[in-house]
């Protein structure tokens, strides 16, 4: 089942550093050089484009049920 909720965060920065630090992207990022430089560079980015401000924005995911098999 697809579901989407309203998402909130501090600043774009705050964001950034999420996602940069917390999730499957963190070795891709390591991978391509020094990983606070990029991250700082994306914030810097994020910011730029939405403001310093908090921002909001629509959080997608899936939920799945599995059932073991008797």
């Amino acid at each position: 089942e697809r579901c989407v909720l309203e998402g909130h965060a501090p600043s774009a920065r705050d964001v950034a550093k999420g996602f940069c630090l917390g999730c499957p992207v963190r070795p891709e990022l390591e991978e391509r050089g020094d990983l606070a430089t990029a991250t700082e560079r994306i914030a810097d980015e994020m910011a730029r484009r939405l403001g310093e401000g908090p921002i909001s924005g629509p959080l997608a995911f899936v939920v799945l049920e599995a059932t073991k098999a008797a």
